[in-house]
C-alpha cells in the first residue's frame, strides 16, 4: 500500500493546490489541515476547499486545542473529522527487542543499551 502526499505552508498554499489538482482532475482523497496556520485557519481552509470540490474529498482538522468550541462551524464549512495531536505518543511505541540480534552477533553487536526514559533497547553504531 503506498501514498502519495503533498506538503504546503499555509492555508492559501493548500487551497490553490486543492484547486489545481481539481483542474487538473487528479483530486485528492483526503485534505489534512492544522487548525492554528499563519494566513488562514482551518475552518477557512475547509470552507474555501469545499467551494471548490465540493463534498468528494475527506476533510480533517488536526489540533493541539480544544476543538469542542469550533466543531459546529467547522462542520458546517465542510470538515468530516478532527484529530487531536500529538498523534502518536513516542511512549507507547514498541520496538522489537534487539538482544536476540546483539546475542547472534547481528548488526547491533556490542552497541546494544538502553534508550533514554524507556527501558528499551536501542542500537548504536559505532565502536566502543
Amino acid at each position: 500500500m503506498g501514498i502519495l502526499s503533498d506538503w504546503v505552508l499555509t492555508g492559501q498554499e493548500c487551497v490553490d493546490r486543492i484547486r489545481q489538482s481539481h483542474q487538473n482532475g487528479t483530486d485528492y482523497d483526503v485534505c489534512l489541515v492544522d487548525l492554528k496556520m499563519p494566513d488562514m485557519d482551518g475552518v477557512e481552509v475547509a470552507r474555501k476547499v469545499r467551494e471548490e470540490v465540493g463534498p468528494e474529498t475527506t476533510i480533517i482538522i488536526i489540533t493541539a486545542y480544544d476543538w469542542t468550541n469550533i466543531e459546529t462551524n467547522a462542520r458546517k464549512a465542510g470538515v468530516d473529522m478532527f484529530l487531536t495531536k500529538p498523534v502518536f505518543d513516542l511512549h507507547a511505541i514498541q520496538r522489537p527487542s534487539l538482544s536476540n540480534r546483539d546475542r547472534q552477533g547481528g548488526p547491533c553487536a556490542g552497541g546494544e543499551e538502553d534508550t533514554p526514559g524507556t527501558g528499551r533497547p536501542s542500537c548504536t553504531a559505532g565502536g566502543g
